[in-house]
């Protein structure tokens, strides 16, 4: 049985298990952001410990970083939505052309 909190270096570390679990992802995806230097890890027994300082770090920037795309795609959904509209503002008027001219030959 793995130890789910060590400490080292006058810091403590989480387990890659907990980590996993507080992030609300996988633990190959904790693996990756260790490899980017995006979570602060060390390796002790065969086991991965993520610094607990550096896991709320990254998870402020999951959000941040979450947040950041939700405002964009509202941006590109909001863009293609008047788009649409005025497409079909535009077809509207096309059609209702077309209708008068039928009418009236």
């Amino acid at each position: 049985m793995k130890k789910e909190h060590i400490g080292a270096n006058g810091k403590k570390y989480e387990h890659i298990r907990s980590a996993s679990s507080k992030l609300n992802c996988s633990i190959p995806k904790v693996r990756d952001m260790c490899s980017r230097g995006e979570l602060v890890c060390i390796q002790a027994g065969g086991s991965w410990y993520i610094e607990s300082a550096s896991l709320y770090r990254g998870k402020r920037a999951a959000e941040e970083k979450r947040v950041k795309k939700e405002i964009t795609l509202s941006k590109l959904r909001k863009n293609e939505l008047e788009g649409i509209r005025r497409h079909s503002k535009s077809a509207r008027r096309l059609f209702g052309l077309e209708i008068r001219l039928r009418r009236n030959s």
